[in-house]
């Protein structure tokens, strides 16, 4: 239906590098290196909606600005715990962490200071239900006897188990209807290569007053290398899950569009390495986080780490093709050079120009084939190139043209198609 909705678009036009030690991610995407605030291989963090970064290193409860400047020690434990988790409550009024070594559940207060919810043993990660309850996932039995979720009421110190699943300790994500998504993770020793599944426990199960297993579950995904971390992307309604699998040396993300047993490989990450920490974060702008869209309104974050060396934080967030014009005939009659970098691979191109003065640098977002097309030209005065260009392998392009003289005072735009025919998105804007 994309293809067809695509080329009535087009209607008159007929068809005419990362090094190999860094995360790679997926055609579309790039990864950035965010900063790190503290050393070492342990901590963990959340991420405010201004940037501001709390961590837990199993000591102290810091928070440090965007720029890695340390804002406030909020607490210094009386003993270390291995970090399990930190998780920022809805409205980020205060914060949860848990610890597996003395087995703690802390609140957070933003302003100084931590109070015990409670103790839950080999606590691994917890997630947010609402303003007051997160739900855990925690080896509450001991090792070797399955897992266990559990719900924690903050404002009472409440703890009580909710749940029952097979397995080590596998990480939680929910949705904006309170919907719970569970990665099993094997128990055995070396890990199967293809061991996890992901398993949704609807409101229903949620607020039975039985304790749920797997039963219970709908399995959205199976045959995942492993599962370590989780996140959701509301707007999107696809769910981010980190596979780590310490036998084979998988090290991934993979981003399960809803209705998709598979997915897509977001990022490939290193040989052996560990990805934690998912954070999924987006505003109120009309960019999403697919492919080639414009960057900066949704990001990924994540934590990665070879056990040896500091934990690196990263984000991976789209990447926009970028259109250019190199050549004398940029500014006077003569040849000039159209060139895109980092569309879509083997995909295509249609160039669409037209005045300047009209141009707007908001641009609009035009719906089509489920994505936003972004495009700044005024729709009445734009102009389609009568051909549409190939891109290489790489997602590259670049097409000689001649100006006559008559091509001053335009703003132009790229139209990117991929490989199969469906619409991958808008380039950035030239201008001559």
């Amino acid at each position: 239906m994309h293809k067809t909705a695509l080329f009535t678009l087009l209607g008159p036009f007929a068809l005419a590098s990362p090094t190999a030690a860094q995360d790679q991610p997926q055609s579309g995407f790039e990864i950035v290196h965010q900063v790190a605030p503290v050393a070492g291989t342990t901590w963990v963090s959340a991420t405010f909606q201004n940037g501001d970064i709390l961590v837990f290193d199993g000591l102290n409860i810091e928070r440090y600005d965007e720029g890695g400047s340390l804002l406030a020690t909020l607490d210094t434990l009386a003993q270390f715990g291995f970090p399990s988790f930190i998780e920022l409550a809805p409205d980020e009024s205060y914060a949860v962490l848990g610890e597996s070594s003395n087995h703690e559940l802390r609140s957070i207060d933003l302003d100084g200071g931590s109070s015990l919810i409670g103790t839950l043993l080999f606590n691994y990660d917890g997630v947010f239900e609402d303003g007051d309850h997160l739900i855990l996932s925690a080896a509450a039995g001991g090792f070797g006897l399955g897992n266990e979720l559990w719900r924690a009421q903050v404002s009472t110190a409440t703890l009580t188990q909710i749940g029952e699943v097979g397995g080590a300790s596998g990480p939680l994500a929910i949705d904006e209807g309170g919907n719970l998504y569970y990665a099993t993770v094997s128990d055995t020793f070396p890990p199967p290569p293809l061991q996890t599944d992901i398993l949704l426990f609807d409101t229903a199960v949620l607020s039975s007053s039985s304790i749920f297993d797997e039963t219970d579950a709908k399995v959205v995904a199976s045959g995942l290398a492993g599962g370590t971390s989780m996140a959701f992307d509301v707007e999107r309604q696809a769910l981010f899950v980190a596979e780590n699998n310490f036998a084979t040396g998988v090290s991934r993300i993979r981003r399960l569009p809803a209705g998709s047993s598979t997915g897509t490989i977001l990022v490939e990450g290193q040989s052996f390495f560990s990805i934690s920490g998912l954070e999924f974060v987006s505003d109120a702008g009309t960019a999403v986080f697919e492919p080639f869209q414009p960057s900066g309104h949704s990001t990924l974050r994540y934590h990665t780490s070879d056990f040896v060396t500091d934990i690196e934080r990263k984000s991976v967030q789209p990447l926009r093709p970028t259109f250019s014009l190199e050549g004398p005939g940029t500014t006077m009659v003569g040849d000039f050079d159209a060139s895109v970098e980092d569309g879509p691979l083997s995909g295509f191109a249609v160039i669409a120009y037209g005045p300047q003065a009209l141009f707007d640098p908001m641009e609009a977002a035009i719906p089509f084939g489920g994505i936003p097309l972004f495009l700044g030209l005024d729709l009445p005065s734009m102009t389609v190139f009568q051909t549409i260009l190939s891109l290489d392998a790489a997602g590259a392009l670049q097409q000689s043209f001649f100006n006559s003289g008559g091509l001053f005072g335009f703003a132009a735009q790229m139209v990117m198609i991929n490989a199969d025919l469906s619409l991958a998105g808008s380039s950035t804007a030239v201008f001559l």
